[in-house]
């Protein structure tokens, strides 16, 4: 008793053994720094936001994208290329796209058209950093295009499985077993009952299934006897399925989770096993993406069970694993918790306003501050059948990472829907029946993750001009209209040169010139280029996937079958309307921000005749400019000091110029506008002398002249463009083809304003009720997940 009342003791001080593990014995301390070790690159966990899971083969599927850091519970800027890819349901490669992620947020769609016919497809999210681990940590969500296909009808099966707590069953211990149902596309199957049979066919124990087929019964093994578990579906139909026979020897885990301040763990074994670890120091690790906290216990000779009491304040937010080893340091047994205490969640609520013409307009509101933010909102009919995702947010970037089973509907366990406490019973049942974690201990105490990948933050140009004077020819620019982009860069002895982190538009048209250094003029050489990262090749892509192949086999019995759409459901694609939004007025602003003190000039015809040259206007303007031979300088008078005139920075289309030679032949004529802005606002000590931001017009890079001395790349690989969502017309509003598979809207990036309110409106499809799917996230990590539905009076 003396014992076990210090291990509950050494329990309830958990929150101080980041200290405590410091003064543990030195094996411990290596368990620990493998840990850290192997988490020590931050991971990514990523999250698409569908506007529907089923769609009719004229629509388009439209996407948002969120990535998160787990470790650090924020927004994840470790990469700017999001790979989404499109899959049918043989596992082909359809379609790739890389999408620009900013804040940890972004947006796509996929077109549909003849080449995607009726089917299940399967769309995959991941970036190249995530290919540095072991462990699969990308994102995927099944969507159906719904319409005539041949799919032959198969007769639904069953899996029914029997998963020990902790791993073990182990004979004459009272052991916990979880109890999981599902049928051949990996969906949960509800059960009316089930219930344990001895030997001689008497029921020892009994279950009942919650809704996505999950349950748990006790049980005291005998060596010698079988055990048969015997389910009975809502059909009818008996599901049996014997126990295998128990383990003579090891250590059985019970775990109740449910009270509200503490988690009390079970260790027990049996007579058998005791004599071989008599007084033996067995060791329990709680951990989370390289935190971690131990303790260690023995197995009391007269109970046979070490009772371990973990208060809910000692646990990490989110998942904690829970892991028993043996004095070796050998894992044992594992325990997935997952503890809601500290979730950073914001909510947002939505109401009906009022009728305008043939809009409705709706409001959004959030008591809580959010910051940097962004929220995606798929508007549909509020009896849809159209929306059916594995994931919200929360169970994307909170549990997906750290499990390797299939998860179904993820967002039930984050909803107030259902009543509280049967969400975190039926999230504790759902990690029972899980079993270990996705990190293997296996790879943690040998295999530490290396970065092979570096983070990709946009495109690498790689290009080699031949043909070229080496003495005079040393330097060449690279420049792109349509990608904000000019840069000079410096060639290496083969005429080599490598630009790195640039924003690069898919299918984008790219310049490249090379810059005589006598006589400051560009000509047009041979030139090869390379974009990376390059698109995946779509004729030998391929993934094995089992849920898309057999999403396709329908059940013949329970399930709901596929639905034939009418032919006349969608007019021709006409538009119904664009997003209108209504928030709070801001002040336009350009790249780097500044507005308050600038002054931006328009070209007109007359300006350009009045100052031929770009230099002359920035003279009229109260600027020094002194024209050279080969480079123009440029100075503010109003900025100088005791050392004479401070310089100013010239951005041409976005780009800085470390040298104002390009200015010297720049005709006003070929310029949109140039704004002065003389406090060098966004620019900090690079302009002492404030920022002239130069805009060129937008023929200006393609004009006569231009192409004549410069080579033309356009780039097969880049930052997928996105466009504007519109609905498409509907032959009716009123028939329940459009309620149960109708499109009312899409935002895939809306803000609140700052008092964390605004307004927008959708189109009056008649509907009494509407549902907001809402996701979300700040850029502090905050998440967003509502459902709500709006009564339209």
């Amino acid at each position: 008793m003396k014992l076990l009342k210090q291990i509950i003791l050494i329990c309830y001080c958990l929150n101080c053994l980041d200290i405590f593990a410091q003064e543990m014995p030195g094996d411990t301390q290596e368990l620990s720094q493998k840990h850290v070790d192997y988490f020590a690159m931050d991971r990514e966990a990523v999250f698409l936001h569908l506007n529907k899971t089923t769609v009719v083969s004229t629509e388009n599927i439209w996407f948002s994208a969120y990535s998160y850091n787990p470790k650090l519970y924020k927004a994840s800027a470790i990469t700017t290329n999001l790979h989404v890819n499109l899959y049918n349901d043989q596992g082909k490669l359809m379609e790739a796209k890389t999408v620009f992620m900013e804040n940890g947020q972004g947006a796509g769609y996929f077109e549909l058209d003849s080449l995607t016919p009726p089917g299940t497809y399967l769309i995959k999210a991941s970036t190249k950093y995530m290919e540095n681990f072991r462990e699969d940590l990308s994102f995927s969500q099944t969507f159906t295009i719904l319409g005539k296909t041949d799919i032959p009808e198969v007769p639904i099966k069953y899996d029914l499985q029997l998963l020990p707590e902790g791993g073990h069953l182990i004979a004459n211990v009272a052991n916990t077993i979880g109890v999981k149902l599902i049928d051949n596309t990996g969906k949960g199957v509800f059960f009316t009952g089930g219930k344990v049979l001895n030997g001689q066919q008497e029921v020892v124990n009994t279950f009942k299934s919650n809704k996505f087929g999950l349950s748990k019964f006790q049980l005291v093994p005998k060596i010698n006897e079988a055990y048969m578990v015997v389910l009975t579906t809502e059909h009818g139909k008996d599901i049996r399925k014997k126990i295998a026979a128990p383990e003579v020897r090891g250590i059985a885990l019970s775990t109740n989770a449910m009270l509200p301040k503490e988690i009390i763990f079970s260790v027990k074994t049996n007579q058998k096993t005791y004599e071989h670890i008599k007084n033996t120091t067995f060791f329990m690790a709680i951990h989370k993406d390289g935190r971690m906290r131990t303790l260690s216990f023995i197995i009391p000779e007269k109970s046979l069970t070490a009772n371990i009491r973990i208060p809910k304040k000692a646990l990490y937010t989110g998942m904690n694993t829970f892991t028993i080893f043996d004095q070796h340091f050998n894992p044992v047994s594992e325990r997935l918790i997952f503890n809601n205490e500290g979730l950073k969640r914001k909510n947002i609520t939505a109401d009906y306003k009022k009728m305008k013409r043939d809009s409705l307009i709706l409001s959004l509101k959030s008591l809580d501050s959010l910051g940097l933010h962004s929220l995606s909102i798929s508007v549909l009919p509020a009896g849809t059948k159209a929306y059916q995702p594995n994931n919200g947010i929360f169970s994307a970037l909170y549990i997906e990472p750290y499990i390797t089973g299939n998860l179904e509907d993820g967002g039930y366990y984050f909803s107030d829907k259902t009543p509280e406490r049967r969400r975190n019973y039926d999230l504790d049942l759902l990690l029972l029946t899980q079993g270990w974690s996705k990190y293997s201990w296996k790879d943690i105490f040998n295999n530490t993750p290396k970065e092979y990948f570096e983070p990709e933050q946009g495109f690498t140009i790689l290009g080699k001009i031949s043909d070229r004077n080496e003495k005079k020819e040393n330097q060449a620019f690279v420049k792109s209209q349509e990608n904000d982009l000019f840069a000079i860069v410096n060639l290496k002895e083969d005429g080599s040169f490598r630009l790195e982190n640039v924003f690069l538009k898919d299918s984008s048209s790219v310049s490249i010139g090379l810059i005589n250094n006598k006589n400051n003029k560009t000509s047009k050489n041979p030139v090869y280029i390379r974009v990376l990262p390059t698109k995946d090749d779509l004729q030998n892509s391929e993934i094995k996937n089992e849920t898309v192949a057999e999403e396709k086999n329908h059940p013949s019995e329970a399930l709901e079958q596929k639905p034939i759409v009418p032919d006349n459901f969608l007019k021709n694609a006409v538009s119904l309307g664009y997003i209108y939004l209504q928030g709070e007025k801001r002040k336009k602003t350009d790249y780097s921000g500044e507005a308050a003190f600038s002054e931006k000039v328009i070209i007109t015809k007359d300006l350009a005749k009045s100052f031929t040259y770009v230099t002359n206007l920035i003279r009229f303007h109260g600027y020094t400019v002194v024209r050279k031979a080969t480079s123009v300088l440029v100075y503010s008078e109003r900025g100088a000091s005791f050392s004479g005139p401070l310089p100013t920075l010239i951005v041409l289309d976005n780009m800085p110029l470390r040298s104002n030679d390009q200015l010297i032949y720049l005709q006003t004529k070929d310029v949109e506008s140039i704004t002065f802005n003389k406090t060098g606002g966004g620019y900090g000590s690079q302009a002492p002398g404030g920022v002239i931001r130069i805009k060129t017009s937008k023929d200006y890079y393609s004009s006569r002249n231009n192409i004549e001395t410069t080579s033309v790349y356009i780039a097969k690989n880049g930052f997928a463009t996105n466009k504007e969502f519109y609905a498409p017309k509907y032959t009716s509003y009123t028939k329940g083809y459009f309620a149960d598979y109708g499109v009312i809207d899409w935002f895939p990036s809306m803000n609140l304003n700052k008092n964390g309110e605004t307004t927008f409106r959708v189109y009056n499809t008649l509907q009494p009720k509407i549902n907001l799917y809402i996701e979300g996230m700040t850029a502090e990590g905050a998440l967003i997940s509502e459902t709500i539905t709006l009564e339209i009076k």
